[in-house]
């Protein structure tokens, strides 16, 4: 049975007592204070659906207190109905006529029959609550308004979470006023303070619609309202997120979004299709979010930034203040890193203007970022803006069975650099979802996706732990490949402040597992790669490698490669592969025959892909566009003499 829940505030004990007792035999339930303090304090911390206040909760005798009234037209209860009782209705009435939200005057004096009148009609026509409405949580998600209370508000106090809950309850009931039955069908995403579902909601003759409900404290959902309609789209276009209403309790408030789609039921977050998902059915829901959702927001223009440089936009758009940018504010990070690489098999290490970070067999140095990070931040771009609709981080997309993407989260829409949404993305995939705990993996990704051609990088190269994410940013780079024209360095600065942002989030004071060991070497890797190229913007390559390879010899006596006038040094190994690769050029080698003639048949398949990775490192001048060394899919290899 649904339960109403009834503030009765009196300073009168006896009243107060008697008439919360009628009330409740009438089936309400009550909570009395006896006080201004107890009902402030009742407000505070609890739901009601409606509130009976006394005219004067101090002093009955002073006709200057008017406290009941001042507190029921405080703001912060202004979604609550109340009833002011008085000893003259009228007199008050006239006084705070249309000044007040109070519901009703009633006399103390009256028949307690005619407060009750006045309760059932606040509940029959001004509450809009649905008491009758059926509510369901799908079965194969563990969640309830318990929980979803704890997920909002964290430090919540214990005896606090079963009423938020109810409150969360009447907040849905709000919302779906006309509805017979609604399933909250998972839980989407949750941010600080914010959650988002799907609601599948059933009414009588007519089709299940679904709906993005994103609810949170009221001043919370305010403030992200107030981002969607300054920024949304006028027209929406096939893919819209289109807000239906914002119904508020006293501690919520939720935005109500309907999806433009008849078939919503089997969605997936873009995360969980990259995850799971056809690489087809990624494709096109990529394209999906970018020419056509995206689109709409960017409303197919750019405008100056107003003197603002691409650089101060994405301090500003990512919360990075310059002493995060410093030296000295990740001296501690960095010696984290020194102390627990080891355990994965690298070491870094910084000295002398240097950053090294070494593996087994290979290291690599690059200058010290933090040195040159606040040269690159003091440059000043001009920049062109677009509206976008936030920050992306692929588990707040989603795509139905077809390809289709919407947008569920609105709080940072504003306007951002012409490339923000691309490299938001590209950061989410790059730097979290990547699951390889082997370092030296995505730092051949990084080294792929920084020293190639902009969209044009060999992913079959690539370790099969990196292989995936590879060709998902690959995707994305081909769909920006007009946004960015030229422009390669203003698209890498992006990446680079994303990985600045994620490198100042690392607790190094919070437990940390072998993947988040990895996670956070393979940021700060990338951005040692991306200040060294950014620092010199010539480097950032924009057109494929110029023809004209010298033709590639050997000399089996000193295990060397010969390049022209370039000579190098292979270790045993990679030299035979080589070899055995050069007597046969010209002819794909099977991954099967280069085991049994040259590794040996109990080597791992994978260390013929190793080896090759090594090798093109010494002998391409791009290991990712590599001239000598062909990689044919499945199959196997081939030497080129004169590429």
């Amino acid at each position: 049975m649904y339960v109403r829940r009834i503030l009765f505030a009196d300073n009168d004990p006896e009243f107060l007592t008697a008439r919360s007792e009628i009330l409740e035999r009438a089936g309400y339930q009550v909570t009395a204070a006896s006080s201004l303090a107890q009902a402030e304090e009742a407000l505070t911390d609890y739901w009601f659906h409606l509130a009976i206040l006394d005219v004067r909760l101090i002093d009955d005798f002073d006709e200057r207190d008017l406290s009941g009234l001042r507190l029921a037209k405080q703001e912060a209860h202004s979604c609550i109905p109340k009833i002011i009782l008085t000893k003259f209705p009228e007199h008050i009435r006239e006084m705070l006529d249309g000044l007040s939200p109070i519901l009703e005057f009633v006399a103390k004096a009256d028949d307690s029959r005619v407060l009750l009148r006045s309760m059932d009609n606040a509940f029959e026509h001004r509450l809009r609550i649905n008491s009758d409405l059926i509510i369901q949580f799908n079965p194969h998600n563990s969640t309830n308004f318990l929980h979803l209370a704890s997920l909002i508000d964290t430090n919540l106090r214990n005896e606090l979470v079963l009423d938020r809950a109810k409150e969360l309850e009447d907040l849905f009931r709000k919302i779906f006023y006309e509805n017979s039955k609604i399933r909250i069908d998972r839980l989407l995403w949750q941010h600080p303070g914010r959650i988002a579902l799907i609601v599948i909601a059933f009414k009588e003759h007519n089709k299940p619609e679904t709906f993005l409900v994103v609810c949170g404290p009221k001043e919370i959902i305010r403030s992200d309202l107030i981002h969607y309609k300054e920024y949304s789209p006028k027209a929406h276009g096939a893919n819209g997120t289109v807000l239906v209403e914002t119904p508020e309790t006293i501690h919520y408030a939720a935005s109500n979004f309907a999806l433009t789609s008849d078939n919503l039921e089997n969605f997936q977050t873009l995360h969980e299709l990259y995850r799971f998902g056809s690489e087809k059915l990624l494709q096109d829901s990529l394209a999906s979010l970018f020419q056509v959702t995206l689109h709409s927001w960017h409303q197919g223009r750019s405008i100056p930034s107003d003197g603002q440089s691409l650089n101060d936009i994405y301090l500003d758009r990512l919360k990075l203040s310059s002493d995060m940018l410093t030296a000295a504010f990740f001296n501690e990070r960095i010696k984290y890193m020194e102390h627990h690489l080891p355990s994965l098999g690298v070491r870094l290490t910084r000295e002398g203007g240097k950053i090294s970070v070494q593996y087994s067999e290979k290291t690599f140095t690059f200058p010290d970022p933090f040195d040159i990070i606040p040269r690159l931040i003091s440059r000043d771009d001009s920049v062109q803006l677009v509206t976008i609709s936030g920050n992306l981080s692929g588990g707040d997309v989603i795509a139905d069975e077809s390809g289709r993407s919407w947008l569920t989260d609105f709080s940072e829409a504003g306007l951002a650099p012409l490339l923000w949404s691309y490299t938001s993305l590209e950061s989410a995939i790059r730097f979290d979802w990547v699951d390889a705990n082997y370092i030296r993996d995505r730092h051949e990704m990084e080294n792929c996706l920084n020293h190639s051609e902009y969209d044009r990088f060999n992913v079959r190269d690539l370790e099969p732990s990196v292989r995936k994410p590879a060709r998902a940013i690959q995707m994305i780079r081909k769909l920006a490949a007009q946004a960015v024209g030229s422009d390669m360095v203003s698209y890498h600065r992006g990446i680079l402040f994303h990985a600045l942002r994620r490198s100042a989030d690392f607790d190094i004071y919070a437990p940390v597992t072998s993947s988040d060991l990895a996670r956070i070497a393979h940021i700060f890797i990338s951005i040692a790669m991306l200040t060294a190229l950014l620092a010199d913007g010539n480097q950032v390559k924009q057109k494929r490698p110029s023809e004209g390879y010298p033709e590639l010899r050997i000399d089996p006596s000193m295990n060397m490669v010969l390049l022209g006038e370039k000579h190098y040094r292979l270790s045993p190994r990679p030299f035979k592969l080589v070899q055995y690769l050069y007597d046969h050029a010209d002819r794909v080698c099977t991954t099967d025959e280069l085991r049994k003639n040259v590794i040996g048949e109990n080597y791992n398949p994978t260390y013929i892909h190793t080896l090759i990775g090594r090798i093109r490192e010494v002998i391409e001048s791009d290991p990712n566009n590599a001239a000598y060394l062909i990689t044919e899919p499945n199959i196997g290899y081939m030497l080129i003499r004169k590429p």
